[in-house]
């Protein structure tokens, strides 16, 4: 068979080839040493895609309860409370701000 596969690095120590295969670095695999041939001819398999940034998800699961918190009618006296949890959305929507969106 002639086919010509493409690879994709992968966050663990598999590699990924077009047509779905995870091959393990085991040299005594025959798809392994195909991948290092083709590597050999001067190929570069496709880097290992971005991950989204865990602490992103984190903040927004934080914002989403503050806003849960905000929505219940209120008395006259909780007027501190809100402006506390609204300082708290404001740091949180700044830290979010500054993170990259992938690690």
């Amino acid at each position: 068979m002639n086919t010509t596969y493409t690879y994709q690095l992968t966050q663990y120590t598999s590699i990924l080839r077009s047509d779905g295969a995870s091959i393990p670095p085991d040299p005594a695999n025959r798809d392994y040493a195909e991948y290092l041939a083709w590597i050999a001819a001067g190929n570069t398999p496709t880097p290992v895609p971005p991950q989204p940034n865990p602490a992103i998800a984190a903040i927004d699961a934080q914002l989403a309860a503050l806003d849960i918190k905000r929505i219940r009618p209120t008395a006259e006296g909780d007027t501190i409370y809100l402006a506390t949890l609204n300082q708290q959305a404001v740091d949180l929507r700044t830290q979010r701000a500054m993170l990259p969106l992938t690690i």
